[in-house]
């Protein structure tokens, strides 16, 4: 939140992790109780609130990765270490590669994501609209700039749905998606491509990229 202390030292800890974390990490950043809070149509919760809720978080603050509390010091070497051990204990087993384009005619954003799976199984693909570069004259952070908000998700943004693919090794599979680019400047708006696997009762990020409005990204494993 904006108005949260704690969130603004985290801020600057994501922002001073090595290139390595950078590159195999995509920051999805769920806002609460402030203008950048994304709300749960029909609800009086919005988004981030009931993550913290879901995932019994603590104000330290509280990061989830890969859909896995984990409640981390606001430190980067902290974050290194911890995306360090997740990506040695669940490497991936997909690819994702994904185009987005603005399309004038329909004023939706066009995206096409693929995956491949190296070793075959389910997968579940989602999508995260995120906001970048604003600046928010009241908050806590240093210099009030906050980025990689979640503006819009697919409903699958913390769980399984019902659109499981299954894929054979090897095999390549495609989605595509139309997004409402909301009341934000193209400019300042990237996608998140997730693909998400069954990790017991839940689910967990595989995988993950991020690419900007009017660019493509090919395949990664993170």
């Amino acid at each position: 939140a904006t108005w949260c202390g704690p969130c603004a030292y985290m801020t600057r800890a994501l922002e001073g992790m090595n290139e390595v974390s950078k590159n195999h990490s995509v920051e999805l950043c769920w806002h609460y109780q402030d203008e950048l809070a994304l709300e749960i149509p029909g609800s009086d919760y919005d988004c981030g609130t009931f993550l913290v809720s879901y995932f019994n978080g603590s104000g330290v603050p509280t990061v989830i990765l890969d859909l896995n509390e984990t409640v981390i010091e606001k430190a980067s070497s902290a974050l290194d270490n911890a995306i360090w051990e997740l990506r040695a204990e669940y490497p991936a087993t997909c690819g994702i590669k994904a185009e987005a384009a603005y399309n004038q005619e329909t004023g939706k954003i066009d995206v096409c994501a693929h995956l491949t799976s190296s070793t075959g199984g389910s997968y579940d693909l989602g999508l995260a609209l995120l906001l970048n570069n604003q600046v928010i004259p009241s908050g806590t952070n240093d210099d009030g700039k906050y980025s990689h908000i979640v503006c819009a998700a697919t409903g699958n943004y913390f769980m399984y749905s019902d659109a499981i693919a299954e894929v054979a090794e090897d095999e390549e599979i495609s989605m595509t998606q139309n997004i409402d680019p909301l009341k934000y400047d193209i400019n300042d708006l990237s996608v998140a491509v997730f693909a998400l696997v069954k990790d017991g009762e839940g689910a967990r990020i595989d995988n993950i990229i991020e690419v900007k409005v009017g660019e493509s990204v090919d395949y990664m494993l993170n």
